[in-house]
């Protein structure tokens, strides 16, 4: 039990570095889309210190979505196999019937109440500033307001139905995430179930077979990060595995090995999204993935999710990894990481927005086409000085996570009870608690 609660920790405080970076990466694309989108080489501009490796990171959402895939597959898939290798097969079998269960009520929940918070905002025209801001994607990625309530109402049930069934949702667009996740907790769970009451060899076997599905299949950001988070977790449960984490000081070169495969994981996920020939290393490493990626594939998925399975794999076997991740404060981070995720977009779109460009939109304007006719038009609002938004990012952060706390403290709740009571009469449990936004225990 010790072991497992010393696994939770540390990823928790992973997963709450990955949600602030994910909110970082898309204040990048708003305010700094050369490091997301570096200039080619051909257009005469050297690539920006902050496009080198690793410290590009905080930019590279993709990095860290990857790592949301491989940690929900690998903490959910924890328990189970646990109970599975200590031949309590029945057990871990009712454990993946409920985990299936609670985790799409644990994903619909607080999502819904996300989704309905931040249709409410664009519908009231909080988000009118931000679709009149200086051109790029905060402008793109802004819904309009719509022009009537039933218009309103009906836009809303479209854009639900389009994020669960393929990914999309207008309103904020950084939801599309949540429908894979939810997806890949049904590919480990199924993964799971199907191998549950085998010998663990041939588990293994299994799931390395699936995940070579996965990788020829080219579906590297879903089946190959959830099934290589399902073998992580059996993995961390190997006794040499213990033995390794566990044992005296080792040789230099056994001890540098997890830190060695930490580094090679940043390398892999800080590959660009866009434009790989900028730079020596990331073309190097375009070149090293024509080799070993199914043909017309997208390496950089690839790369970025290889790179959260060996940052992963490092950790598992260094507790002096895992010991900053595990400090209260990064753990507190991964504790409110959901809403984080949930909230970043609709205070992005609102109040950094206000903070950085005003809270009014500049009236109409006219002016006249090559005919001489005369049109209306919007006016953009154009970047203010960098000392403000320099000054606004930091406070927009603080007044995200606050909120984020605030959200665990009042809607994660309500969730909670409603979790409660749909167990008491689905399940017929009596004295369950489901935390929405962590995992369980």
């Amino acid at each position: 039990m010790a072991r497992s609660q010393r696994d939770v920790k540390w990823v928790d405080g992973l997963r709450g570095i990955a949600a602030v970076f994910v909110a970082t990466s898309h204040l990048a694309r708003g305010f700094w889309p050369d490091l997301v989108l570096p200039p080619t080489r051909l257009a005469g501009n050297a690539p920006l210190f902050l496009y080198f490796p690793i410290i590009r990171l905080p930019g590279q959402g993709s990095a860290w979505l990857s790592i949301f895939f491989v940690i929900s597959a690998y903490v959910n898939a924890l328990k189970p196999i646990r109970q599975a290798r200590a031949g309590n097969k029945s057990d871990a079998i009712t454990t993946l019937a409920t985990g299936s269960y609670r985790r799409t009520a644990r994903f619909l929940l607080p999502s819904g109440f996300a989704m309905v918070f931040g249709w409410v905002l664009c519908e009231l025209g909080l988000f009118s500033v931000a679709k009149v801001s200086e051109p790029g994607w905060l402008e793109d990625t802004t819904h309009a307001q719509d022009e009537s309530l039933w218009g309103a109402l009906r836009a809303l049930k479209d854009s639900a139905m389009a994020l669960w069934l393929r990914g999309e949702y207008p309103f904020e667009p950084s939801y599309w995430a949540l429908f894979f996740l939810l997806k890949g907790s049904f590919i480990m769970f199924t993964v799971l179930l199907a191998t549950i009451c085998t010998r663990s060899r041939y588990r293994m076997l299994i799931m390395v077979l699936t995940y070579l599905f996965y990788w020829v299949g080219n579906d590297s950001m879903v089946g190959v990060s959830i099934v290589g988070g399902t073998i992580l977790a059996e993995i961390s449960l190997l006794p040499i595995t213990a033995k390794y984490s566990h044992s005296p000081p080792r040789p230099c070169l056994t001890s540098l090995l997890p830190i060695l495969g930490l580094l090679l994981g940043l390398l892999l996920s800080s590959y660009p999204e866009n434009h790989p020939e900028t730079a020596l290393w990331s073309s190097s490493l375009a070149r090293i993935g024509t080799l070993i990626i199914p043909s017309g594939a997208d390496f950089w998925r690839f790369s970025t999710s290889l790179g959260a399975q060996l940052i992963i794999l490092a950790l598992i076997f260094s507790p002096l990894l895992q010991k900053p991740l595990s400090h209260p404060f990064v753990t507190w981070l991964g504790r409110i990481s959901l809403p984080v995720y949930l909230l970043h977009g609709p205070l992005m779109r609102t109040v950094l927005v206000w903070m950085v460009f005003g809270v009014s939109v500049p009236p109409m304007d006219e002016d006249t086409d090559e005919e001489g006719l005369t049109f209306e038009y919007q006016p953009h609002i154009g970047l203010p000085g960098l000392p403000r938004i320099v000054l606004s990012i930091p406070a927009f952060l603080a007044i995200l996570l606050f909120s984020a706390y605030l959200w665990t403290v009042y809607v994660d709740r309500w969730c909670d009870n409603i979790m409660k009571w749909i167990d008491r009469r689905v399940l017929g449990d009596d004295d369950v608690a489901v935390p929405v936004s962590g995992y369980e225990k």
